[in-house]
């Protein structure tokens, strides 16, 4: 075996170990609920309005059999004014809206890719001054991409629901290409990828090989 071979063994090694060992932290620890709580303060304090009139409130999911956490309840003002001026007529005392509700896993939306990264960085074999700026990049295109999938997820359930909240988009080319994006975006193994191209893109060229390597390297 060369050292290539050992170099590479070495660090995959080491970055299942540490992955592995920060999940079941993760897991068994508790930490969980915590980023599933700074996950609803975030997606609230940025999507608690949504495009011209949506309202969105980010609640915890109670169901404890289900795997999700967060809990998206959508509404719109025009609903509400609608329901209003239906009730004036109807001369109800008490009227009633039916939202749309849908689940959201937060750790397969951010919390995977967020580890995921960060153990790369870890592991890789260079300067730690060098790891800064590729940490920090990564981590806002994690939440810059945790945010846009939270955005396209609401857009699509409100232009699904459209004649009811008068949000979103209308039924069309539009409409249909925001939902071929979500079944692009929502799966976890898209989020891995682009992480670990940023990954490749920021940290590759600048990776510690064994100084043999780099003779072979050379001599061929």
């Amino acid at each position: 075996m060369n050292s290539l071979s050992k170099f590479l063994i070495k660090h995959l090694g080491l970055f299942f170990i540490i992955y592995t060992a920060i999940l079941l932290v993760v897991q068994f620890g508790g930490l969980k609920n915590n980023f599933s709580e700074l996950f609803r303060k975030n997606a609230t304090s940025l999507f608690s309005t949504f495009g011209s009139g949506g309202e969105v409130q980010f609640k915890k999911d109670k169901n404890k059999d289900n795997v999700y956490d967060v809990l998206a309840v959508l509404s719109s003002k025009q609903q509400k004014q609608n329901a209003r001026k239906e009730g004036l007529k109807k001369g109800l005392k008490q009227i009633n809206i039916k939202t749309v509700k849908f689940p959201i896993n937060s750790w397969n939306f951010a919390g995977m890719l967020i580890v995921f990264y960060l153990v790369l960085i870890v592991v890789t074999p260079m300067k730690w001054v060098q790891k800064i700026l590729p940490f920090i990049l990564g981590m806002l295109f994690v939440y810059l991409f945790t945010n846009f999938k939270i955005w396209v997820s609401l857009l699509l359930r409100f232009s699904e629901y459209h004649e009811r909240f008068q949000v979103g988009l209308e039924y069309g080319i539009l409409s249909k290409i925001v939902n071929y994006t979500y079944n692009i975006i929502s799966f976890p193994f898209f989020g891995l990828v682009m992480v670990l191209l940023i990954w490749f893109l920021t940290c590759f060229n600048k990776i510690k090989l064994p100084e043999d390597t780099i003779e072979l390297a050379y001599d061929s």
